[in-house]
């Protein structure tokens, strides 16, 4: 009896001992997987992070000319649309300045395109520096740009399209061993009430073809 009794504890303990084995073998294998979960979602979190960041690259890609860096015409129409919509609703002010380089096809005949590429960034930047963080400037196409002034009325439009006539004015552009001044002309226009953003455009055009007419290096305004 005692026998039996002993081989029946040693049976029990052998049994506990293979069991022991076995759950310190799951408990390995939850561990390593636990291990490999979380490696995935880190992985994953950095693709998230990667995805995200090309995203927002092919968006100011697609959102921005070349060249320049300024918004192209893609942009500006989804901008004007929001600012047309706040004055409509809101009654807040708009404004748009058309700008044409004048004599640019000169520049490019006399000193080159690759010249005529640096005249248009160095320009570019002088807008930049001009405009507020709301404003929106564009290359709108060649030598021509248009900026958008939210919250802007015409006089005060007016006031900050001769700043920045005469900015340009007086920013030579270096290229090699050669300093090419440029002046602008400039068309000013002010959003009124039942106008859409083609009646904004068009005055502002024709405003600039009455500064180009009229002999270069000014501002008009549509009134």
């Amino acid at each position: 009896m005692s026998k039996l009794s002993d081989d029946l504890e040693e049976k029990d303990m052998a049994e506990i001992a293979d069991q022991k084995k076995k759950i310190l073998a799951l408990e390995q294998q939850l561990e390593k997987t636990q291990n490999r979960v979380q490696e995935l979602l880190e992985n994953t979190r950095w693709t998230a992070d990667e995805h995200e960041d090309i995203v927002k690259v092919l968006t100011k890609k697609s959102e921005n000319d070349p060249l320049t860096g300024l918004a192209n015409r893609e942009k500006m129409r989804y901008f004007l649309d929001d600012e047309i919509a706040k004055f409509e609703r809101y009654g807040q002010s708009l404004s748009l300045i058309e700008l044409d380089l004048d004599h640019f096809k000169k520049i490019n005949d006399t000193h080159g395109h690759l010249a005529g590429d640096e005249v248009l960034k160095s320009i570019s930047e002088t807008i930049k520096k001009s405009i507020r963080k709301t404003d929106l400037a564009v290359r709108y196409g060649g030598e021509e740009f248009i900026i958008v002034l939210p919250n802007t009325s015409g006089e005060e439009s007016k006031n900050f399209a001769e700043r920045l006539r005469k900015n340009i004015e007086q920013n030579m552009v270096n290229f090699g061993n050669k300093t090419i001044k440029v002046t602008a002309s400039l068309g000013v226009a002010e959003l009124k009430k039942g106008e859409t953003e083609k009646n904004l455009l068009c005055k502002a055009d024709k405003a600039l073809y009455s500064s180009k007419g009229n002999g270069r290096n000014q501002i008009n305004y549509a009134e």
